[in-house]
């Protein structure tokens, strides 16, 4: 058996001019020279229909790096960059591309069942339903959870709803409008492949906002907790693509951290979103997506041994490790290992 590819997702058009507003994208701003060729700029396909990747290019490197520190621009080439990725394939990516590979196609046999990804989904829905005014918050959150939960023997579906109801009252008491002053422009709206919670507008300025929710956070271990939304990947990338689908720069982004206990508390983490910084992430991220593009074209992509004991993943090491240590990433052990995703 081969391995599956990550092929044919859908990609994220980079434009060096939004047109007719007074903004320009940071780049610009940093940049006389515009040195950033659209190849094919056509929209983002949001069906089920795949589109042809789309290919453009980014400056280097070491250009931008000159000319964000108010040097000249290098004669270096420019990079071409045949795709960009969500948020979370990249942060897996970094993780192990391994790992990423794997996680995408593949959940290990016998892995017993953990509600916090499916806690956190039903608090978002409710949240953004009571927000966006599509629905009633508590009987939306009720929804997903009754659409995902699954019978066992640890977790009871009404066990599982109290947290959930305790989450969504948290983050309806608490103010995310900055006192009204901020307008909601969109909430889970695809974006480029990606889907940021909550996009608000105040003084012709954007702010993201990502909501996260932890079942449990000791207040020693919080001020670490808030450190991780600086160097966010998925702050920046929204930061940067929503930005772009505007055409107005998103001033700040907001990690939104719901902590469900033993203090049930909302904590609010504004990370500034300056030309500056968007440039340094912006100098790393295409670098980035095409060594994931060349590694998604192997058969067995590489491994990185340093996390498989590392604890990363729920306070376990990597379920994936037997596959890649005990069967030495042998790929026709996966019908023995792993059942499918999505009947893939």
């Amino acid at each position: 058996m081969c391995s599956p590819l990550d092929k044919n997702l859908p990609d994220a058009p980079i434009s060096n001019s939004l047109g007719g507003g007074p903004w320009r994208p940071f780049w610009e701003t940093l940049s006389p020279h515009a040195a950033y060729h659209v190849m094919d700029s056509s929209p983002l396909n949001t069906s089920s229909v795949v589109q042809p990747p789309i290919h453009y290019t980014t400056p280097p490197p070491s250009l931008l790096t000159a000319e964000a520190a108010g040097g000249s621009p290098t004669s270096s080439p420019l990079l071409t960059i045949s795709r960009s990725y969500p948020p979370r394939d990249t942060e897996t990516y970094l993780l192990c591309p391994m790992y990423s590979r794997l996680s995408r196609f593949y959940t290990p046999k016998g892995l017993d069942w953990s509600p916090s990804q499916l806690i956190g989904t039903a608090v978002h829905r409710g949240i953004v339903a009571y927000y966006t005014k599509s629905s009633t918050p508590l009987p939306a959150a009720r929804e997903a959870l009754e659409a995902g939960f699954v019978p066992q023997e640890k977790h009871t579906l009404e066990g599982i709803w109290k947290s959930i109801e305790r989450g969504v009252k948290l983050g309806i008491d608490v103010d995310l409008t900055g006192g009204g002053q901020r307008t909601l422009v969109c909430a889970e709206e695809p974006v480029y492949s990606r889907r940021a919670d909550l996009v608000w507008r105040t003084e012709g300025r954007l702010i993201v906002q990502d909501l996260k929710v932890r079942l449990s956070l000791d207040a020693d271990k919080l001020p670490y907790a808030l450190q991780e939304a600086e160097h966010s990947w998925q702050l920046h990338d929204y930061a940067y693509h929503y930005g772009l689908h505007f055409g107005e720069p998103v001033e700040w982004a907001e990690m939104v951290l719901i902590i469900l206990g033993p203090r049930a508390r909302v904590v609010t983490h504004p990370v500034h979103m300056t030309p500056e910084r968007l440039a340094q992430w912006w100098k790393i991220a295409p670098v980035i997506w095409a060594r994931k593009a060349e590694d998604d074209a192997q058969e067995t992509p590489p491994q990185n041994w340093a996390i498989c004991d590392s604890r990363l993943f729920y306070g376990q090491p990597c379920p994936y490790r037997p596959f890649c240590h005990t069967h030495r990433a042998d790929w026709r052990m996966t019908d023995t290992l792993f059942d499918k995703k999505g009947g893939e």
